[in-house]
């Protein structure tokens, strides 16, 4: 389970999202609009960010660390479908379409992540259209 704690500080954090492809066009005002809207989450190696079928819809960026995309198949068997690395965003289609998620994820090491709640995506997207 996520724990809401970080080891990045404020700095690292805005580099690292003004690094992200979802970020790279803001100006620095914006993306401290966007800064404060976030949620700073670390999930250990091992444990699960997403399940598929979650109602969560969320988007969360990679900070530090490696998760993997996977599914999990009629026959219960998990198929990996990818990875995430640093930089990386996970969820922007169940934040943009409210479906349930598609696939899980799971940290292969200890990692960060910013999660973007959809009523802060809503309320960034009317300041922001």
């Amino acid at each position: 389970m996520a724990r809401p704690l970080s080891t990045l500080s404020r700095e690292d954090k805005l580099s690292r999202l003004s690094s992200t492809i979802l970020f790279t066009e803001f100006s620095k005002s914006e993306l401290l609009d966007f800064y404060e809207e976030l949620e700073w989450l670390c999930i250990r190696g091992g444990e699960t960010l997403l399940r598929q079928g979650e109602q969560d819809q969320s988007l969360y960026v990679v900070l530090t660390g490696r998760l993997r995309v996977f599914v999990i198949g009629q026959d219960g068997q998990e198929g990996v479908v990818g990875e995430v690395c640093q930089g990386e965003i996970i969820g922007e289609m169940a934040i943009l379409t409210g479906e349930p998620r598609s696939a899980s994820v799971r940290a292969i090491r200890d990692s960060e992540v910013a999660r973007l709640t959809p009523v802060a995506w809503d309320r960034l997207l009317e300041k922001y259209p």
